[in-house]
């Protein structure tokens, strides 16, 4: 790892250092040589260096033009491929390899969450994914309905994923190290029937309204939406909160209005 790179703030930079919890986050993922890979921020490396051996291919998407010039110039192999993007601005359909890939990552914190959610579009091309993100994060992810880290992030990402949280992460297993616990989650698709684009945008409308003030009762958040009795005809009861709605339900209410011609 080349230590002369200082972490940029407006990157979100905090590189994971090698030891213990690189080696337990590289077994958690298990490569193999059948393995396609999309590494997000691979920062100095360190990570790189470790997964590109055991793989078939490993592509990194870089921001940082000094970090993709070191990369380049030092993982000089034929399954090693660099992207010097946003990874905000780039989706693995324009990949010429064939899908499915595997991803992974230490997200950068400051935009840990729309690139979670733009990974619903990348859910076609994906066999999972293994990031490290920050406690607070993964805590949303991972939460049940009924509980205060539950949410819309929670509710759009289980509704293409199954999410587990694997184990924690101190900030002194970084340079330079973040104020947070970090924690390594998995992503794993799941196996349902195509949605269509006018499907996933409704549900997201719904969910987007239905946490808008989650603290007053949906019967008067919705009601742009919907009645109280067309609340009523999927099982939510118009006093309750956006938090105690479980993602079944928000897939059945979104449903019901397409159906109905609501939304």
């Amino acid at each position: 790892m080349n230590k002369n790179f200082i972490a940029r703030k407006r990157f979100g930079q905090h590189f994971l250092n090698p030891g213990q919890h690189l080696e337990r986050l590289i077994q958690a993922v298990s490569p193999n040589k059948a393995d396609r890979f999309i590494e997000i921020g691979p920062g100095q490396g360190v990570l790189t260096e470790l997964v590109l051996p055991k793989v078939g291919l490993l592509v990194a998407v870089e921001i940082d033009r000094d970090l993709a010039a070191y990369l380049t110039h030092t993982l000089k192999s034929p399954h090693f491929e660099l992207i010097n993007q946003d990874v905000l601005r780039f989706s693995p359909a324009t990949l010429a390899h064939p899908a499915p890939f595997r991803v992974l990552g230490n997200l950068p914190y400051n935009i840990s969450t729309p690139l979670l959610l733009q990974l619903k579009d990348w859910v076609p091309y994906m066999a999972d994914a293994h990031f490290m993100v920050q406690k607070e994060v993964a805590d949303r992810l991972c939460a049940t309905p009924g509980t205060k880290d539950f949410g819309r992030l929670t509710v759009m990402l289980h509704d293409d994923f199954e999410i587990e949280w694997l184990f924690d992460v101190p900030p002194s297993a970084f340079s330079p190290p973040p104020k947070v616990m970090s924690s390594i989650i998995r992503l794993t698709p799941v196996k349902q029937e195509p949605r269509s684009d006018a499907y996933r945008a409704s549900f997201e409308q719904v969910v987007k309204a239905a946490f808008s003030q989650r603290r007053k009762q949906l019967g008067n958040v919705l009601a742009k939406l919907c009645t109280p009795e067309d609340l009523a005809a999927v099982g939510i009861d118009r006093t309750a909160r956006a938090e105690d709605i479980s993602l079944a339900t928000y897939r059945s209410l979104t449903q019901f209005l397409i159906d109905h011609k609501k939304i």
